[in-house]
């Protein structure tokens, strides 16, 4: 019985119809025979929305190995149950199914739209993750979830001593913090930050605010650095006021959510949202537009991905929740990025940093609707990204192939004057090495005149001054009995205007040149333009097409020609860059 304080309109901050949306890879009821074998299991057992035996929840959740979970009404039970108990749930008429509690991922990762909107991965190639920093998500529990690391963990409700989630939103809220960057499930905005799971909201997402003020001094206790929030009233508190204050002169940030208010006729701001010491941060939409619930006012710091946020969920399961509740946590691993970022800047410069750097949305500067913009992760502006793309990765002997190279910073904008090392391996497992530089545009060309060696060339490229790496292969194919073998008069890479032959030569097995051979050739512009001609071998088995008389390369891009005799073809790609 609570004293003096009573339960406060705490409001979870999301939109979630539970019947929708929700990625939970089930199984299936299990049969009776099954389960009466003698065996414990490990089950979690459904009730219908009618099953309200308040003595048997009240046993259950005073035996530890035992969570209740309830939800839209339903109650479920997980543990591990003897024979005598699932004897006696086969025949409760309440029980509306009985499923084996089975771990259960995604069959790969999945990136959320929110978590690359917000450039988290740019702060991963600068390697920012958020390690060592400490996040306490004051909610409804966090987990068990095998893809978010609880450090530690309390719990303020009286009815249990677990600060194990039996709701789904403190657990949704986590793994958009801080989810794990590894090959399945989703991954949070700082993989490996420090979450420190505080349970002050119930099965049904309502919370005492004495309950609220203690975890939030545990957190205070605890020296943890971030405080996430994603909850809201309408009432003011004092006391809760207070406590946040205490946190803030302890050098932690509190982030909060603003409410889902957006579309009502008091679209203002819920507390603690609207206390100063907080962020308070608002949502938008995949379009970068407010999202319709989102509330907003002049206490609004910010804005972050907050509609339709794919994340963990309760039985080790995934969900798809929208609210304000979702854009909060973005801001909080936003932060611990960059509290590791720089490291011994204080709370308040580490705010102004996060405010300097949204990007500005909606009307200029500051505003209502969307504060000072969108969140933006903190990345090394130096580290540069490399891509590549091959005039055609299948040749023949002595066929020139041209490595293009485009140098581009995080922020996708060219990156001039790079310098380039290619390290080409020769199929004999002998190495060669070359350099190159990256011009104005931020592109690089290396052109490889291949050899009579047959097999797979593999070349790798890295930036010089940075660990930026990428790499590429092409392969020299053994010649049939008749081919046809290509050169140009210029290299790979022509400038527009500039009058380049390509030349086909036929040979027999014994590369004798072969006469009087039709040759048929194709070419394919950069708008998909095709253009057809013909020419006859000489006595040197050569046919030769001119470039801007037969084929206008009026276009910069990438031109494809391909010649055929009979029943061989070949393709050569032409790179063609302005002047």
């Amino acid at each position: 019985m609570k004293k003096f304080l009573l339960m406060i309109g705490v409001i979870l901050l999301f939109l979630f119809p539970f019947s929708r949306d929700f990625s939970f890879v089930g199984v299936p009821t299990v049969q009776a025979h099954s389960l009466l074998d003698g065996q414990n299991h490990d089950l979690i057992v459904s009730f219908t929305p009618s099953f309200h035996n308040h003595k048997a929840l009240t046993n259950w959740q005073k035996k530890q190995r035992y969570d209740v979970f309830s939800f839209n009404g339903a109650v479920a039970v997980s543990g591990e149950f003897k024979q005598k108990d699932i004897a006696a749930f086969l025949k409760n008429p309440n029980v509306a199914s009985i499923q084996q509690d089975t771990k259960v991922h995604l069959l790969e990762q999945v990136m959320d739209w929110g978590v690359q909107t917000v450039h988290a991965p740019y702060a991963w190639k600068s390697s920012y993750t958020g390690k060592g920093v400490k996040v306490a998500v004051l909610d409804t529990g966090v987990g068990p979830h095998e893809e978010v690391n609880v450090v530690k963990g309390v719990s303020m409700v009286s009815y249990t001593t677990s600060f194990r989630d039996d709701h789904g939103h403190g657990t949704h809220v986590a793994g958009i913090i801080a989810a794990k960057n590894n090959t399945r499930g989703i991954v949070g905005v700082a993989p490996n930050a420090e979450i420190y799971a505080v349970k002050v909201l119930d099965s049904n997402g309502n919370g005492y605010l004495s309950d609220i003020i203690k975890g939030i001094i545990w957190a205070i206790n605890e020296q943890v650095d971030i405080i996430n929030m994603s909850f809201g009233t309408s009432t003011p508190s004092p006391a809760l006021e207070q406590a946040i204050n205490i946190a803030t002169q302890n050098g932690i940030q509190v982030v909060v959510a603003a409410g889902n208010s957006g579309s009502s006729k008091t679209p203002g701001l819920l507390y603690p949202a609207k206390y100063d010491p907080v962020i308070a941060v608002g949502s938008v939409d995949k379009d970068m537009n407010r999202s319709s619930f989102s509330s907003y006012g002049p206490e609004l710091d910010l804005v972050a991905p907050g509609s339709s946020i794919q994340s963990t969920y309760l039985f080790n399961s995934y969900a798809r929740l929208s609210g304000t509740s979702m854009a909060a946590p973005h801001v909080a691993g936003d932060l611990a990025l960059l509290k590791e970022a720089f490291p011994n800047a204080s709370a308040q410069e580490l705010t102004q940093k996060l405010f300097a750097t949204a990007k500005d949305v909606g009307s200029p500067g500051k505003d209502d609707m969307y504060g000072y913009g969108l969140i933006q992760a903190p990345f090394n502006e130096g580290m540069t990204q490399l891509t590549v793309n091959l005039s055609q990765p299948s040749l023949l002997p002595n066929e020139p192939v041209a490595i293009k190279t485009n140098v581009n910073f995080l922020t996708l904008k060219p990156a001039p004057q790079v310098g380039l090392r290619y390290t080409v391996t020769m199929p004999s497992g002998k190495k060669m090495s070359y350099t190159a530089k990256s011009d104005d545009d931020g592109e690089a060309v290396f052109t490889f005149s291949s050899t009579q060696a047959v097999g797979t060339y593999k070349v790798d490229i890295s930036s010089l001054g940075n660990e930026e790496k990428t790499s590429t292969s092409f392969t020299i194919a053994k010649p049939s009995s008749s081919y046809l073998h290509f050169f140009l008069s210029s290299p790979t890479i022509v400038q527009k205007g500039s009058g380049t032959a390509v030349t086909a030569t036929v040979l027999d097995e014994k590369n004798r040149p072969l006469s009087s051979r039709k040759i048929s050739f194709t070419a394919t512009t950069p708008s998909n333009q095709i253009l057809r001609f013909s020419a006859i071998s000489d006595k040197r088995g050569k046919a030769s097409i001119t470039l801007e008389k037969n084929i206008p390369l009026d276009m910069s891009g990438t031109y494809f020609v391909t010649a055929s005799i009979a029943n061989f073809q070949h393709t050569l790609s032409l790179l063609v860059a302005d002047k």
